[in-house]
């Protein structure tokens, strides 16, 4: 509410405001109710953030560009990775970290070394976990491994506008680091840098300084940033490799991104909406100062209080000096640029808490173009009733429109098969974005000789020209 007093703005219920804040993913009804309104979920965001479609999303943007890629753990997608880890995992002292993919704030996450182990996953199915190899040696502080959470603002999918806060949350472990080990590994405390779980250590230590060093369990970046500094590490190029994960991690998504956004302005009968998104991108630092992208949360906590036990199952809510401090100005100076118009936002370089992160500033031009173009040949096949998916008849139409471009011979039995082996893998009815460039893939693996990668531009280039 200091927020709202401050700014001279009012709070009230139901459509009537100028802008409507969303709890939870917004709906196709309540984004028809809102195509006049400013609204703070930009739809289909929901879908890049969870973590097999991510995965999906940042294994095939690797494939194409690995030496600009390399920005998220090694990622394994059950079952079709199954051999892959098994054989990753015959490296001694490699771990990995199995995480379900609709857990959240650390449930159900625990540490693998051995392929025999793998069979626990069963107890899933193994669509519903992500496996990550563990990055080790981390960047440590106090003696403990920490993460961050950063906080960025998406204002437009297509042209991309995005900025990056300067504040943020630096969540430490409450144990003593140890490199993982069959006899360490269980201890969460030591190795999953989750604040849900760490909380309940009694190790967990509550702060409300802002700036100064201190031994606080959760800090704000500044405060971060400045014991690194002392510490001897190098803070602007730390920043530095932060700022740059950030715009690799926006050109990956921004195709997955904007097809969904489209289909879902389709769906809702809209030519456009007024939309902002905060995300919260966890990142982690290894020794070397390189910035690692964990997982990219669509639905960020914003709460400012924390709870403690005041007496056996009674619990307090306690105001946080520091959550306050970094989530009131990720807020009010979203809303802030929110209420400007394209053309103003686009131009801004730097507002308040915010500065603006420019993906082509770090010349990865060329990799946005080509998932972008990935992105609109799926949807010149897509279906009108259901813009997310392309049916297998539509399918057909594309087999047929590369056949002369192949190598060998493919029969009409041969689209049906390969349309079934891609939405199989993906599980799902029919074919989505990703399950359109596992098709594509598999086509050139089977049909061409040469460089996969060149020889499915080759067919994307000809499904355009056609």
């Amino acid at each position: 509410m200091s927020i709202i007093r401050k700014n001279n703005w009012r709070d009230v219920t139901g459509n009537r405001g100028d802008l409507i804040w969303y709890g939870l993913a917004i709906t196709d009804e309540e984004l028809e109710l809102s195509a006049k309104k400013i609204v703070n979920r930009i739809p289909g965001m929901d879908y890049i953030s969870r973590k097999r479609p991510l995965g999906e999303i940042l294994k095939m943007i690797y494939r194409y560009y690995p030496e600009h890629f390399s920005i998220f753990p090694r990622t394994f997608l059950l079952p079709d990775d199954k051999e892959e880890l098994e054989n990753a995992m015959q490296v001694k002292k490699k771990y990995f970290i199995v995480k379900p993919t609709c857990g959240s704030q650390g449930d159900g996450i625990y540490i693998i070394n051995n392929p025999k182990e793998l069979e626990n996953t069963r107890m899933h199915n193994w669509c519903d976990v992500v496996i990550q190899e563990y990055l080790h040696p981390p960047m440590l502080l106090m003696q403990k491994k920490f993460d961050l959470r950063l906080y960025v603002l998406v204002t437009s999918v297509n042209p991309l506008c995005a900025y990056l806060n300067t504040e943020g949350l630096a969540r430490f472990c409450t144990e003593n680091y140890e490199a993982p080990t069959n006899q360490n590994i269980n201890n969460h405390f030591m190795h999953l840098t989750n604040y849900s779980l760490n909380k309940l250590s009694s190790k967990f230590v509550h702060t409300d300084e802002l700036i100064e060093s201190n031994d606080g369990s959760k800090q704000t970046l500044t405060s971060l940033y400045s014991q690194l500094s002392s510490s001897g590490y190098p803070v602007d190029q730390i920043q530095s490799n932060i700022k740059e994960l950030i715009a690799k991690t926006l050109i990956a998504v921004q195709a997955g991104l904007s097809h969904q956004f489209d289909s879902r302005l389709k769906a809702a009968k809209l030519n456009k909406v007024r939309c902002f998104h905060i995300l919260g991108i966890d990142v982690l630092l290894t020794e070397d100062c390189r910035a690692w992208l964990l997982e990219i949360n669509a639905n960020p906590s914003l709460r400012v209080d924390f709870e403690t036990e005041i007496s056996p199952g009674v619990m307090q809510s306690i105001p946080s000096a520091l959550d306050l401090h970094v989530k009131t100005q990720v807020v009010e100076d979203a809303v802030l640029i929110s209420q400007m118009k394209k053309k103003q936002q686009i131009a801004l370089d730097r507002f308040n808490s915010y500065e603006r992160v420019l993906p082509n500033d770090y010349g990865f031009n060329e990799c946005a173009v080509t998932m972008m173009d990935l992105q609109k040949v799926f949807s010149m096949f897509t279906d009108i009733k259901n813009p997310f998916a392309i049916p297998s008849g539509k399918f057909r139409r594309v087999c047929m429109k590369i056949k002369g471009v192949l190598m060998r011979e493919m029969i009409s039995a041969d689209y049906d098969i390969i349309y079934l082996r891609a939405v199989k893998k993906f599980e799902i009815p029919q074919m989505d974005f990703f399950a359109f460039i596992s098709a594509i893939e598999e086509i050139a693996r089977r049909y061409l000789d040469g460089n996969l990668i060149e020889n499915v531009l080759r067919l994307i280039n000809t499904l355009k020209s056609n």
